[in-house]
């Protein structure tokens, strides 16, 4: 068993002051030797040097909030196997493809997409995940052990593919503009009218609203609208309980509608009967909505890992 002081020595080396300032020292030692011990046993096939993991760790750490809870709350044997993928480790590979290639495919198989283009969108995963772009480390060096990296692979695997197709029909058709235009005007004869007096409106009070919902909120929508996560799914990579994501979800929507609500009443001299027709499109049609906004947020940064 590696020494837990030449390992706290390994981990200090690499650790930025804001990690050094939050971690406890006289227990860091035990800490990364318990982490070490705990991955050899769950990877005995790999040889990753244990000062080597946790030099990447202590790395991944700088981006935490509170590198001490993170550092207790950690994924550790799933963030050994993604460094020795990421330092192109004999064996690495093989591990990961054994461990989660089924559940990536099981996660692209609810796309409904051919079998040709999930394959295409696996060994571009692969390809992308495992290979250095020019001076850049392969993707799974992103991953810093705050989620299960059985999780994080899937969202990226989703998102992916959601990518190549959303660039596909780019070239072949447009999406609906608004929640207004995916309607009917034979289901309500007043949606037409809405439409073409209050497109502009409409669409600008949904944005503002969508762009009022805290960054933790939209990223929890586009983990279940896009990605296809569950709630349990979505707890855990928040270290939460379900019931904590599931409130999330509910407020979240909540608030577009409140917030459209309210912008368009400041905005808009409507009828009655005209303002609710606005709001029944607004509820009947929220997720659709969220969707479409979530596909050109440039303000999300996305989940870490």
């Amino acid at each position: 068993m590696t020494e837990p002081a030449s390992l706290t020595e390994a981990f200090l080396s690499r650790a930025t002051p804001h990690v050094v300032e939050a971690v406890d020292r006289t227990a860091l030692g035990d800490r990364l030797a318990a982490l070490v011990q705990s991955a050899r046993a769950a990877w005995p096939r790999l040889s990753l040097a244990p000062h080597t993991f946790v030099g990447h760790l202590a790395e991944r750490l700088a981006r935490a909030e509170d590198p001490a809870s993170a550092l207790a709350a950690l994924h550790g044997d799933d963030l050994f196997l993604a460094c020795a993928c990421a330092h192109a480790e004999p064996r690495a590979l093989s591990e990961f493809r054994a461990r989660y290639e089924g559940e990536v495919t099981a996660a692209l198989s609810r796309l409904s997409e051919p079998r040709a283009f999930l394959d295409e969108v696996l060994q571009l995963l692969l390809m992308r995940s495992f290979v250095p772009q020019g001076d850049r480390p392969p993707k799974i060096a992103e991953y810093g052990g705050r989620g299960p990296l059985g999780a994080w692979v899937r969202v990226a695997a989703v998102r992916l593919a959601i990518d190549l197709r959303r660039r596909e029909k780019k070239h072949s058709s447009s999406p609906p503009e608004s929640m207004l235009d995916v309607l009917d005007p034979a289901v309500d004869p007043e949606i037409e009218l809405l439409r073409s007096r209050y497109l502009q409106d409409f669409n600008a009070a949904f944005a503002a609203a969508f762009k009022s919902l805290e960054r933790r909120s939209r990223n929890a929508l586009r983990l279940q609208l896009i990605d296809g996560l569950g709630i349990d799914e979505i707890g855990a990579l928040y270290h939460v309980h379900r019931s904590t994501a599931a409130r999330w979800l509910v407020s979240a929507r909540q608030t577009l509608v409140d917030e459209t609500r309210r912008v368009l009443a400041e905005r808009l001299r409507l009828t009655d009967s005209e303002f609710d027709s606005l709001m029944r499109v607004v509820k009947s049609q929220l997720d659709l909505g969220i969707q479409q906004l979530l596909t050109e947020d440039s303000d999300d940064e996305g989940l870490r890992g």
